[in-house]
């Protein structure tokens, strides 16, 4: 009878073997055609005792699914075997291996199967080798993401069969899994070896020698389908970068080994040399030059070779260093690197060799000056690629300035005679370095003393018209003499046409666009004689250059101003850089006419300020008065003389409480400008409200309030905070309403105006008192008749009253005495009435009121038989005036509930009382009401 047995091995493993066969599986793929057997046979028996012994689905050993297998199951079993024998339809040759795909359903193979396992190669049913038990086999792989062990079995003769068998002496639930057999044959012999090297960009012929008997085929990868050849060669496309083909080996059409064998191209690609900077801009002296090119980072085994052309050329050195001599100019050279036969690209080096470049022009060669002014001096030169720098010395010494064609000097002086500075002019190539062979001297020359001051204009010229013949000028220097009171005449003959008279004054220090040029003149009939102002007109000049800015002093452009009797200043702002002014005068007129020019000056433009001219009180602001080139800045609290607060452009005030005015002195090439420019501060000073008022002050718990500035200035407005300084604004107005409050609370305003807030904060504090306690009811549910009043109650405590209402909250108040007692009116109907509990000293009421409800019943309808029919009045202890009513005392037996007794106690000492006892005709019994 045959059994089937369940088992498992409880043989512990090695986990080495697992993780060899989770990375082979993970490079495995079986859509390949293998080769396998083609049928099976099996066998079991012997031994003494063998149960469970069978062969389960033995075809699944070679179903092409290794996911599938056959089960060589033992049972229990004592000296008994099972086995299957497969059969190719191909011989193996010896030398070949059978691949075994074998496993036990655990992770390894137990030592138990392994060691009662044998194969066995046959050839047609004739012994081809002794059988080999699995723990002999040396060449066991674990199938990677699988359990199972791949084992070789090599074969000593040529075979066509294999058995494998389990066995042994006693044998418990053993039982031993095939998966899948394969053939392995001979692998081929690659020329040229199993590793090969080719140079990026080229293809390689690779050749397998097939072993005898077999025959080869080349893929791309170890699993694929598709041959790239079905022979022995096979040229690889041009590589890249490392590659492995595969080469798999056949016996007979159909199938293939188990394994391809990897045949791996390494591509050889020689890093393209990177060329250091140092050596590639250089300074020549003469035609030629040596310099040093060197590779950055050679590398270890590459050769660099170094050529005058980008592909083909000359080889100019071997090596990572490169000496050559180069001409004046660009030279390019290239370099490759190189391992074997491979080769890189070359990298182009550019050898920018520069000569000392010449000597520059001077365009000012000389100039003079007033003591105490500075000069500015120009140089220029044609070559590209070269600037100026400027010394104080032939050679040698520090740079004053550098790559600039202008150079303003500092402030020089003459004390008694004149003064010779000079100043050099070197040129230097912006790229290299190179600087010119000398340095070219230009002078300054230094006079002690000036006629005017060095805004005035100090020289003059005066020139008339062709036309012009009777045109004249009387004094000419007296407008170039620095002396306000005297002045040049101009004179215009009667009956003039079209022609002019004109004097240029020069200034020895040039001015610049946006400056204001003032020319002090008088005209016979002052700036009231319109006529004659539109025949006086002004124009700058920059050296011989116009700047196209002439205008008639009766332009809206033009600035008048009144000075005395017919003497008049007008004021144009210059619309380029100028060192002289025309004053042209030629008005039609019919009188012989005149015009006085008492002096010209000018003035500097204004320096435009950056930084917040209007800031908060107690701040201190920057101030940046950004002076023009070859200016100077002067900070001043005053519009003239006071107190000199910085030399520097920017200047920071101190800590400012009040609008303050700061005056700017400009000072251009050591000439000071003659008005300073105010620079006006405002600083806002908002105040925080001197009174603040919260209505109610006190409140109670949960409650808030509104708290008021007094007096709100105008154009301030107040925010609201919970913290005396910082903290997050809590509103902003004059009325704050405070949240509910649960303590007493402090609050700050402060003043704000724009961005200003005001120094400190007003603090109003909002005093919270605690609620009392909800009233205790005496009797929480009442009842009574309907048509009766019912007198309520709470606890009273010393320092509280009490109010009663209709409503939890709020409602009709129904009794505002403070009493703790409350009588109904009439009731019939179930009512509920309030009270809460009001606070004597703060006058805070309970957060919740105390419920008592009062339910109506109807009046009870009382047998005569069920009343009271008699009844006894007594008193007890000194009691005067005790008893009842006089009148009364039978009313509570008189069967009427509409009247009653009345017992009193007029003066009763301790003890003392007043009673009735009411006697039923009818006694009662226990649990009666």
């Amino acid at each position: 009878m045959k059994k089937t047995f369940t088992f498992y091995d409880l043989i512990e493993k090695k986990r080495l073997f697992c993780l060899l066969f989770l990375l082979l599986l993970s490079n495995i793929s079986f859509s390949q055609t293998f080769c396998r057997p083609t049928s099976h046979a099996t066998n079991g028996g012997g031994g003494l005792l063998c149960l469970g012994l069978n062969v389960d689905f033995p075809a699944r050993a070679y179903d092409q699914d290794v996911n599938s297998y056959a089960t060589i199951a033992m049972g229990v079993s004592l000296g008994c075997f099972a086995e299957e024998t497969l059969s190719f339809d191909q011989t193996a040759k010896a030398g070949d291996q059978i691949v075994l795909y074998l496993g036990d359903g655990n992770p390894l193979l137990s030592a138990g199967v392994l060691s009662n396992s044998t194969v066995q190669a046959f050839l047609s049913g004739e012994e081809a080798g002794s059988a080999v038990a699995l723990n002999g086999l040396i060449n066991i792989q674990l199938l990677a993401g699988t359990n199972i062990q791949i084992l070789k079995f090599t074969l000593t003769k040529d075979a066509n069969q294999v058995k494998i068998r389990t066995s042994g002496t006693l044998s418990v639930l053993n039982s031993l899994r095939i998966y899948d057999v394969r053939l392995q044959f001979a692998k081929p012999t690659i020329v040229g070896g199993e590793t090969q090297s080719v140079c990026v960009g080229q293809s390689l012929a690779l050749t397998a020698t097939a072993a005898a008997g077999t025959s080869v085929a080349w893929y791309s990868s170890p699993t694929a389908t598709t041959p790239l050849s079905s022979v022995g060669t096979y040229t690889t496309p041009a590589l890249t970068a490392t590659t492995t083909y595969y080469v798999s080996t056949s016996r007979s059409g159909g199938c293939e080994s188990d394994e391809r064998l990897p045949v791996t191209i390494n591509v050889i690609n020689p890093t393209k040399p990177t060329i250091s900077a140092t050596g590639t801009a250089i300074c020549s002296v003469g035609a030629t030059q040596v310099t040093t090119l060197s590779v950055i980072n050679p590398v270890l085994g590459t050769t660099y070779n170094w050529y005058n052309d980008p592909t083909a050329g000359t080889l100019l050195s071997t090596g990572s260093t490169y000496a050559p001599i180069v001409p004046t100019g660009v030279s390019n050279f290239y370099v490759e690197a190189s391992i074997g036969s491979c080769k890189s690209a070359r990298t182009q080096v550019t050898v920018n060799s520069i000569g000392v470049p010449g000597l520059a022009t001077i365009l000012t060669q000389s100039v003079s000056i007033i003591s105490g002014q500075n000069a500015t001096l120009n140089a220029s030169t044609a070559e590209a690629g070269v600037s100026v720098d400027w010394y104080d010395v032939p050679t040698g010494g520090t740079k004053l300035l550098g790559n600039s064609n202008t150079f303003t000097t500092p402030i020089l002086t003459a004390t008694t005679s004149t003064v010779i500075k000079t100043y050099y002019v070197e040129t230097s190539s912006t790229l290299g370095g190179c600087v010119s062979a000398t340095r070219v001297p230009v002078t300054v020359t230094v006079l002690p003393n000036a006629l005017g001051g060095c805004l005035e204009a100090n020289s003059q010229q005066t020139t008339q018209d062709g036309i012009c013949l009777l045109c004249s000028s009387t004094t000419p220097n007296n407008s170039v003499d620095g002396n306000s009171a005297t002045s040049a005449r101009l004179t215009l003959p009667a009956g003039l046409l079209g022609g002019s008279i004109q004097q240029v004054l020069q200034f020895n220090n040039p001015g610049k666009a946006g400056d204001i040029v003032d020319v002090e003149l008088a005209l016979p009939g002052g700036i009231a004689d319109v006529s004659l102002l539109g025949g006086v007109s002004l124009a700058t000049y920059n050296g011989a250059t116009y700047n196209g800015d002439r205008v008639f002093i009766n332009n809206s452009l033009v600035t008048l101003q009144l000075l005395s009797g017919n003497r008049f200043k007008a004021s144009i702002v210059a619309r380029a850089n100028f060192d002289r002014i025309e004053i042209r005068f030629g008005a039609v007129v019919t009188l012989l006419t005149s015009l006085d020019i008492y002096q010209a000056t000018y003035r500097y433009k204004a320096p435009t300020v950056s930084g917040n001219t209007t800031i908060c009180g107690s701040q201190a602001v920057t101030l940046n008065a950004n002076p023009a080139l070859g200016e100077t800045i002067k900070w001043y609290d005053a519009v003239t003389a006071g107190n000199l607060l910085s030399s520097l452009p920017v200047y920071t005030t101190p800590i400012l409480s009040s609008n303050t005015t700061y005056y700017v002195e400009v000072t251009r090439n050591g000439c000071i400008n003659s008005e300073r420019n105010p620079i006006p501060v405002v600083v806002t000073n908002p105040l925080a409200p001197a009174t603040v008022v919260a209505s109610p002050l006190n409140i109670c718990t949960g409650s808030g309030t509104t708290i008021t500035v007094q007096s709100p200035v105008v154009d301030t407005t107040y925010k609201w905070y919970d913290t005396a300084t910082g903290g997050t604004s809590l509103f902003t107005g004059t009325s704050f309403a405070t949240p509910s409050l649960i303590t007493t609370k402090d609050y700050y305003v402060e003043g704000v105006i724009g961005s200003c807030s005001s120094t400190t904060r007003t603090k109003v504090t909002v005093n919270v008192n605690s609620r009392p306690a909800a009233p205790v009811p005496v009797s929480s549910n009442i009842i009574t008749q309907s048509g009766q009043s019912v007198q309520l109650s709470v606890v009273s405590n010393s320092g509280e009253s009490y109010l009663w209402y209709d409503a939890a909250i709020g409602g009709n108040l129904l009794q505002g005495t403070g009493s703790n007692t409350y009588t109904t009116p009439i009731l019939n109907a179930n009512r509920t009435f309030y009270v809460e509990t009001r606070d004597l000293s703060s006058d805070c009421t309970s957060s919740t009121r105390a419920v008592i409800n009062v339910s109506i019943v109807a009046a009870p309808v009382i047998t005569g038989c069920l009343q009271a029919n008699n009844q006894t009045t007594s008193s007890n202890g000194v009691c005067i005036g005790c008893g009842a009513l006089l009148g009364t005392e039978g009313r509570s037996v008189d069967g009427d509930d509409a009247t009653a007794a009345v017992l009193q106690n007029t003066v009763g000492l301790i003890n003392a009382y007043t009673q009735q006892r009411l006697d039923f005709a009818n006694p009662g019994f226990a649990g009666d009401i």
